[in-house]
């Protein structure tokens, strides 16, 4: 078998490593600071930053202001336990634009020095689409339970379609977060375009009756038939402290007449 010359293979792994569209770092740890001794060209794309302007320097120059902290200690604490580390960080060009980094890092020993490789990954597009796919999911959170307040006293939640088991828990979780942290006496949940199924309607609304009033608010429904009161009034236990309303005009109309928690 025929093997490489030393300093062929050691150009040609240089070479290799240029191919790589992602970053390719190789830290000397033996010596003060954990300087930098190679970055491959995909370094130098993904940041903006020349080998001669990396290399002799340590890595941090990467981070800013919006890196993660507990983030960079564990790196460090990894570094210095020489073990591997893997972790995406928001990191800055030479430009200050900042991007996502995905850092795998691995300790190698040779000839009895310490040197760190580490490899990266451009992940921007990746983590903007998680975001943009996150803030689309809570737009249409916010559009499945919209809750509304109409003043420091009153909140409206107007819901539409069909209840099932994940949308009641999201309408008691939201709700919840906003009776802690106001002063609010009345929630309005109007039913008026809500299709209420007999075997779920019973179950989300003591729930949140029991909810609401642990909060020190009062529950009122509105948007309630002649025949969805007689089944609430027929199925439903202990709703002496509920009030239903035909529609929502009427019930905001109530609390106009009369003061808090005498409806």
């Amino acid at each position: 078998m025929e093997f490489l010359q030393e300093k062929h293979a050691s150009s040609l792994l240089v070479y290799t490593l240029d191919l790589i569209e992602n970053g390719a770092v190789i830290t000397n740890a033996a010596k003060p600071d954990n300087p930098i001794v190679f970055v491959n060209k995909g370094f130098e794309r993904v940041t903006g930053y020349s080998k001669k302007e990396a290399v002799g320097r340590n890595c941090r120059f990467l981070q800013g202001e919006e890196t993660d902290k507990s983030s960079i200690s564990e790196m460090r604490r990894a570094i210095k336990l020489v073990r591997p580390f893997e972790r995406t960080l928001l990191n800055y060009r030479k430009d200050g634009t900042p991007f996502w980094n995905r850092i795998n890092i691995k300790p190698v020993r040779l000839d009895n020095t310490l040197y760190f490789i580490g490899l990266q990954y451009d992940v921007t597009d990746k983590m903007n689409l998680t975001v943009d796919i996150e803030a689309a999911k809570k737009e249409i959170e916010d559009l499945s339970i919209p809750i509304i307040s109409l003043d420091n006293e009153t909140m409206v939640v107007p819901l539409v379609g069909q209840m099932d088991a994940n949308r009641s828990f999201l309408l008691i979780d939201k709700l919840s977060d906003k009776l802690f942290k106001t002063e609010t006496e009345h929630v309005i949940v109007d039913v008026t375009g809500l299709y209420l199924d007999s075997s779920m309607t019973e179950e989300w609304i003591q729930n949140l009756r029991n909810t609401v009033r642990l909060l020190g608010a009062e529950l009122i429904v509105s948007g309630v038939s002649p025949k969805t009161a007689f089944y609430f009034n027929r199925t439903m236990n202990d709703i002496a402290d509920m009030q239903f309303y035909s529609s929502l005009q009427v019930a905001l109309g109530s609390i106009k007449r009369n003061p808090p928690g005498r409806l």
